[in-house]
């Protein structure tokens, strides 16, 4: 084991969005085409995409509402 002084430290890759929440004004809707990343139930019944929204929305206090249409589309409204 040897500890090196000449190396560099990675660059930070950051902390990437899988989601444009950031992006969304209030009234702006995020459809999610059956099939695609977030759409899939998980263990609770829910979505990942749905879940990342309700996390997001505790963070910056902001409001979603979601829905999931019977072909398995996934909608995500900005409410506040």
């Amino acid at each position: 084991m040897t500890i090196r002084r000449d190396i560099p430290l990675p660059t930070a890759s950051g902390n990437r969005q899988a989601y444009p929440f950031p992006a969304m004004k209030v009234g702006d809707c995020l459809v999610l085409e059956p099939g695609t990343r977030g759409t899939a139930l998980n263990g609770s019944g829910s979505c990942n995409s749905v879940a990342s929204a309700h996390r997001y929305a505790q963070r910056h206090n902001v409001t979603f509402r979601s829905k999931r249409d019977a072909d398995g589309t996934v909608k995500i409204w900005r409410l506040a």
